[in-house]
């Protein structure tokens, strides 16, 4: 069976730790390129089997830091 092409460059995802820095990269290159990315994305797999999800994308609010920087 082969896998679809990763947008994380081919990266095997087998914990969340791995999971987290992948979507880290897509956010950043995303941003980086002024890719709006506010919103909610569905995520359908063909197969009965598969759950679907919806991630949903919010910027936040930084707070100041403390020592004025």
């Amino acid at each position: 069976m082969t896998r679809p092409e990763s947008p994380d460059g081919g990266d095997d995802l087998t914990t969340r730790k791995e999971f987290d820095a992948a979507l880290e990269r897509v956010v950043s290159a995303a941003r980086d390129r002024d890719v709006e990315l506010e919103g909610a994305y569905n995520v359908r797999s063909p197969r009965h089997k598969v759950p679907d999800y919806t991630i949903e994308i919010a910027k936040q609010t930084k707070q100041a830091p403390e020592d004025g920087d």
